[in-house]
């Protein structure tokens, strides 16, 4: 068992442009994302999950719990 390794997935709305530009997922694509964090009119976050990447439980259902490795999502990728 080891300690949770806490991750937050989060949501935010891209143009067809911005989205093809963010999926690369390189220097460009990274300050593209960015960029919607920061700036004059940043765009609104529609929600955050936050959770632990080696378990893949939520927050509420890992906090207080050991954490015990489960590959089930991520093995899917």
């Amino acid at each position: 068992m080891s300690k949770h390794r806490w991750t937050a997935i989060f949501t935010v709305e891209l143009t067809d442009k911005e989205a093809a530009q963010a999926f690369t997922f390189d220097h460009h694509g990274k300050q593209v994302l960015l960029t919607r964090f920061s700036g004059d009119n940043p765009r609104p976050m529609d929600g955050v999950i936050v959770g632990c990447y080696e378990c893949e439980l939520s927050y509420a259902d890992a906090l207080g719990k050991p954490c015990i490795p489960d590959n089930t999502i991520k093995s899917q990728i």
